[in-house]
């Protein structure tokens, strides 16, 4: 068993703040001890949450001072984080990095390959593998209590407006999860866009199985909507953020009162980041499953641009003309 617990920092500090507060309580064997963020406020609020005794203000500082911590959590933006990665893993950190790891496939490739090289872990985060709903539906697949799988559906339903500019970063926590409930890439893509702001993609994988995800984000200001099912061979299971709304009997109609996930999630992943570390094993989330989401969300832009499915063949997707 580790001696000491591994001492986090965490890079990019906005957002989820109150989440990490409660998740450093639950982390065994694992502490936050640096926090760095371009905002030093930001980052200085994170350090009160969290208990950190460190606090900087860029990724130069963090390297400098690479005594003070032992892996790293990147939550930094998608445009420099392939590139901050690369440079930590040089440094001999373990990394858990934000998804998408990378702007591109190739990137990932090479973010991958640089951590392989310097031999230390590198983990994929904020995917939706650790929602609780999620957690369960896997755990039941991997038991086998569900068969195997063959349909999956989801639907994603925001305000936010179009979907242009935030593609991949809307698509790959889905995309991610189909390919782990179907274990392994799809072998055809196909996506269609209706503007501003509505995308349906479908996925056919090699056993005859099937994904169908439905993202709109036109939906007036407010709370949102997903849901979740999986039919397998032998029986189906269902999520959706209903397990958040409680009804509220006060007199007169009921009302609806919306709450979270909570820090569980987060909680989650933190830990297996750490347990991995400490039993030097791959974590459950390795690079090479950020490569793949990758590869199959650049095969959803090209069907979108050339209006045609593509098929797998030889590690990559080409353009299929037949319907």
């Amino acid at each position: 068993m580790q001696a000491q617990p591994i001492r986090l920092a965490v890079l990019g500090c906005s957002g989820d703040i109150d989440a990490y507060r409660q998740a450093v309580t639950r982390l065994r064997w694992g502490s936050v001890a640096v926090t760095v963020d371009t905002d030093r406020a930001v980052a200085q609020s994170m350090a009160d949450a969290t208990g950190a005794s460190v606090v900087l203000d860029s990724l130069d500082d963090v390297l400098t001072q690479h005594e003070a911590y032992d892996a790293i959590v990147v939550r930094t933006p998608l445009e420099d984080r392939g590139a901050t990665v690369c440079r930590l893993a040089e440094a001999g950190k373990h990394v858990l990095v934000d998804s998408p790891i990378a702007a591109s496939a190739t990137e990932a490739e090479e973010v991958v390959a640089d951590a392989a090289k310097n031999k230390v872990s590198l983990m994929v985060g904020g995917t939706l593998r650790f929602l609780p709903g999620n957690q369960t539906i896997l755990s039941r697949l991997a038991e086998n209590k569900l068969g195997a799988p063959g349909l999956l559906r989801v639907h994603r339903w925001s305000s936010g407006g179009g979907l242009d500019d935030s593609l991949l970063e809307l698509t790959v926590g889905d995309i991610d999860l189909a390919i782990c409930i179907f274990d392994g890439l799809p072998t055809r893509v196909y996506a269609i866009q209706r503007e501003p702001a509505y995308l349906q993609i479908h996925f056919g994988f090699a056993d005859g199985g099937m994904a169908v995800l439905d993202f709109a984000r036109g939906l007036p200001e407010g709370q949102g909507y997903d849901s979740l099912h999986v039919i397998g061979s032998t029986g189906a299971a269902y999520a959706d953020d209903h397990h958040n709304t409680h009804l509220v009997f006060r007199g007169g109609e009921p009302r609806v009162r919306i709450s979270g996930h909570g820090s569980f999630h987060v909680a989650r992943e933190l830990q297996e980041f750490v347990d991995a570390i400490v039993d030097k094993r791959p974590t459950v989330v390795p690079g090479e499953g950020g490569c793949k989401a990758l590869q199959v969300i650049e095969a959803v832009a090209e069907s979108l641009k050339s209006g045609q499915p593509l098929h797998r063949e030889d590690d990559s997707y080409e353009v299929s003309h037949e319907h």
